[in-house]
C-alpha cells in the first residue's frame, strides 16, 4: 500500500486550511507582556475582538509547509520510516465583487516527498494547477473548483474540496471572541467533511474520523505588518474504518494529536507568520490476522508571507 499520494494530498489539505503553529514573531500582544504559549489557557476577559475576510484585489499570501518525521511500525514490517516532505501554496485575491465576495485563486508552486522505500513526485503532477473558490465576508466557502495538472488528482482535490462544508479560511463567530474565548474544532470541521476528505484523499477508504478539540484565542499581536490573533491550538483526531487496496483490507484504529499556535490576520483572515506545530499518531493496522502498531512524529514548519 502506497503512501505517496496520500500523503501528498495531505500535506496539500492542511496547508490549505490554513495551519499555523508557534512562531516568534515579534510585536505587542494585547494582554500585556510575553505572548503566552500554546499551554497558556487565559480567563475570557476584555472587548470582542472582531475578525473580517477582506483580502484587496491583486493581495496575495504565499504558504510554505515543511513535514519531517518518522513512522514506526511492529510485527513483520518493524523498523522506522523517514519521512519529509515540502509544499508550496500560493493564494491571491482576483476579484472583489459587490457584495463583498471574495474570488481568490490558488496556485501550487512546489512539492516536494522523500519517503523511504516510496517513489518521488513527478514534476507534472501539480504543473498548472490551479483552485478557483469565492468566500462571502463571513469567510466561508460558496464555491471551489481545480483544473490543470494529473487530471487523478484534480478530481480527488475536487471531491475532497467541494462539499460537506469545507472551509479553506477558519470562520470565526460574527460578534468576535474575547482573550481567553474558544471555538470549537467540530464547529470548523464538521464531521461529515471529514469523512469525505478521508474517503477522497485514500481511495477504498471508509474511515469514521471524530474530531474533538478547541482554538483558543490567547491575544493579538502585530506580525510581519499585519495586526494578528494567535490562537492556542489542541486538536485530537480519531479514525477508525478500514483501506481496501490491491485486494487486501486493512482494518485502522488510531489516534492523532496536534498542538501549536495559529496566527491569523485580523483584515484578511489568511495565516501570517513561521510557525511550527507537532503531530503525534498511534494505533493499530490489521491486515489477515496480523496487528501491526504504528506511530507517527512529525514537526511542521509553515512560513506564510504576502505578495
Amino acid at each position: 500500500m502506497r503512501f505517496t499520494k496520500p500523503l501528498a494530498l495531505l500535506a496539500v489539505l492542511l496547508l490549505a486550511v490554513g495551519c499555523g503553529g508557534e512562531s516568534d514573531t515579534g510585536g505587542g500582544s494585547t494582554n500585556g507582556g510575553d505572548t503566552p504559549s500554546s499551554s497558556t489557557k487565559p480567563s475570557p476577559s476584555g472587548d470582542k475582538i472582531k475578525f473580517s475576510y477582506a483580502m484587496e484585489k491583486g493581495e496575495g499570501v504565499r504558504m510554505s509547509m515543511k513535514m519531517a518525521g518518522t513512522m514506526k511500525m511492529s510485527g513483520a514490517h518493524a523498523g522506522e520510516t523517514p519521512m519529509d516532505m515540502e509544499t508550496v501554496m500560493t493564494m491571491r485575491c482576483v476579484d472583489v465583487k459587490e457584495n463583498s465576495d471574495r474570488v481568490l485563486e490558488i496556485g501550487i508552486e512546489a512539492m516536494k516527498m522523500a519517503i523511504a522505500g516510496e517513489r518521488g513526485l513527478p514534476d507534472s503532477m501539480f504543473e498548472d494547477m490551479k483552485g478557483r473558490m469565492t468566500i462571502d465576508k463571513s469567510g466561508r466557502m460558496k464555491d471551489m473548483d481545480w483544473s490543470g495538472g494529473d487530471p487523478q488528482i484534480t478530481e480527488q482535490l475536487k471531491k475532497m474540496f467541494s462539499g460537506s462544508g469545507f472551509q479553506t479560511f477558519v470562520p470565526l463567530p460574527a460578534e468576535g471572541l474575547a482573550i481567553g474565548e474558544a471555538v470549537d474544532y467540530k464547529d470548523i470541521v464538521p464531521p461529515e467533511m471529514m469523512e469525505q476528505l478521508m474517503g477522497s484523499a485514500v481511495p477504498g477508504a471508509t474511515l469514521k474520523p471524530t474530531l474533538e478539540g478547541q482554538m483558543v484565542l490567547v491575544g493579538t499581536r502585530k506580525v510581519d505588518g499585519e495586526q494578528a490573533a494567535e490562537f492556542a491550538v489542541d486538536v485530537t483526531m480519531k479514525m477508525k474504518g478500514s483501506i481496501s487496496q490491491m485486494g487486501q483490507t486493512v482494518e485502522m484504529d488510531q489516534t492523532t494529536t496536534i498542538k501549536g499556535t495559529q496566527f491569523i490576520s485580523l483584515r484578511g483572515g489568511f495565516p501570517v507568520g513561521v510557525s511550527e506545530m507537532k503531530m503525534s499518531m498511534t494505533g493499530d493496522m490489521v491486515s489477515q490476522g496480523e496487528t501491526v502498531k504504528m506511530g507517527m512524529d512529525m514537526t511542521m514548519t509553515i512560513e506564510s508571507s504576502k505578495f
